[in-house]
């Protein structure tokens, strides 16, 4: 996870990220809008490592228990991924 998709799990507990923080990794197509298999087997990275990158804006879900706990963010909030500079 980058440190952006971890907030976000953090919160929600949904592996869950944006595209664009995706490509800077170089292994997410933008174009296809999916992990590059190619790149992923030469560096022997299985997909299911990755968070799902989402458009920016979309909705990751809502703060969880453990989320509000950690974080002090209120039970229920929603989160959206943000972008970059989040």
């Amino acid at each position: 996870m980058t440190i952006s998709d971890y907030l976000v799990y953090c919160l929600t507990g949904n592996a869950i990220g944006d595209e664009a923080t995706a490509s800077l990794l170089g292994l997410w197509d933008l174009q296809s809008r999916q992990w590059w298999d190619e790149a992923l087997q030469t560096v022997k990275i299985d997909r299911s490592l990755f968070s799902q990158p989402l458009r920016p804006g979309s909705s990751a879900g809502v703060v969880n228990p453990n989320g509000s706990k950690r974080l002090c963010v209120n039970p229920g909030v929603a989160v959206a991924v943000g972008t970059l500079d989040h």
